[in-house]
């Protein structure tokens, strides 16, 4: 399940990341920092994983 979320994820912050206006700071700071916790889940999971295995 978790890894669906996570593809799931991954594809909407590409289309969201693409259809950020240019000179739309705020927007692109706000999918930046959820980029970045994205980013900080996908790591914690799969060290997690190496970690299990």
């Amino acid at each position: 399940m978790i890894h669906r979320g996570l593809r799931r994820e991954a594809r909407l912050l590409v289309e969201l990341i693409a259809g950020v206006a240019p000179g739309d700071t705020a927007r692109a700071r706000a999918l930046g920092a959820h980029f970045r916790d994205y980013r900080l889940g996908l790591t914690g999971h799969h060290h997690g994983e190496d970690a299990y295995l």
